[in-house]
């Protein structure tokens, strides 16, 4: 699951969700298999927000944040 809290920049969003939907694995056997949540409610949520909320979930095992810092990363390709 990927949590989307920053709205800023619709074109790193775009490269985020670009690279998180390549296949893997030595020949790219694997499909990404990624659940986004794209809702403006999680605009500028924190990481401990965004824990909190999440916690509850028995069966939620990893969570990522797209954030600022995601935004901004150098790795995006756009």
């Amino acid at each position: 699951m990927i949590i989307r809290t920053n709205y800023n920049d619709e074109t790193a969003w775009q490269a985020v969700t670009a690279a998180l939907r390549q296949p893997c694995g030595y020949d790219g056997e694997f499909e990404a298999d990624v659940h986004l949540v794209e809702d403006p409610v999680w605009a500028d949520a924190t990481s401990d927000e965004v824990l909190a909320a999440v916690s509850r979930d028995e069966n939620l095992s990893v969570v990522f944040i797209a954030d600022r810092v995601t935004m901004q990363s150098a790795h995006l390709e756009y």
